[in-house]
């Protein structure tokens, strides 16, 4: 059996012994640090892709800059500090600026972005909100 065959002839409510719950567990294993060692999931769970995969792909961005009063932001592809910088065109629901927006951007804020081939920039996954202060209403 295929430690990851669960189709194995058990009826419902029949238990797995000890060395086939060992076996599906190690199948597991190998899987999750397969995933993890390719660039597919991180360990949060977010499934992303190595730098140098193809359009579309899910990556991580780092704010290399605090953000300013446009929809640009500068970041670190992939890792924190050391990776490639890049420019980060996001989208804002209120028109607002990035300096203003929730939720909140500061350097080395983590952030999910795919690239867009047809227009050659990287964008976040989800818009950003702008907000006030409650001291300016």
């Amino acid at each position: 059996m295929h430690p990851l065959d669960l189709r194995d002839n058990k009826k419902k409510g029949q238990q797995f012994s000890h060395q086939e719950a060992n076996a599906l567990i190690r199948g597991i294993k190998t899987l999750w640090k397969s995933a993890v060692s390719n660039g597919i999931i991180d360990a949060s769970g977010i499934s992303t892709r190595n730098k140098n995969s193809t359009s579309g792909d899910i990556h991580k961005a780092f704010v290399r800059t605090a953000p300013g009063e446009t929809a640009i932001l500068d970041c670190y592809l992939d890792t924190n500090t050391t990776g490639e910088e890049i420019v980060v065109t996001c989208e804002i629901l209120d028109e607002t600026a990035l300096n203003s927006v929730v939720p909140r951007l500061e350097v080395g804020k983590l952030l999910y972005i795919t690239y867009d081939g047809q227009n050659s920039v990287w964008r976040p996954l989800f818009p950003f909100q702008g907000s006030k202060d409650c001291e300016s209403l």
